[in-house]
């Protein structure tokens, strides 16, 4: 099966929240995806943004999927999809 490399921002309700959310949002992906890099981007007003790169297998709706259950992360405010490429 092919995978794409799906890029997502996620950023957290609050400066208090980020190391919650950066400690928990792995806990809500599917166990047939996989991070490959992830980076922590600063943002304004002390707002950080977690930038990750997920592998996930080519299946029509995963990427809505994932965001989803990124989105149902407690503390989290947005989640962006930044960018999709096969691998």
């Amino acid at each position: 099966m092919a995978e794409l490399a799906v890029t997502y921002k996620i950023v957290s309700d609050g400066p208090e929240l980020f190391d919650s959310v950066l400690e928990n949002y792995k806990s809500a992906l599917p166990s047939d995806v996989k991070v490959y890099n992830e980076k922590v981007e600063e943002l304004a007003f002390g707002l950080k943004a977690i930038v990750v790169e997920l592998v996930v297998p080519e299946v029509e709706g995963k990427a809505d999927e994932i965001e989803e259950k990124l989105k149902a992360v407690e503390g989290v405010d947005l989640v962006e999809v930044i960018d999709i490429c096969r691998r």
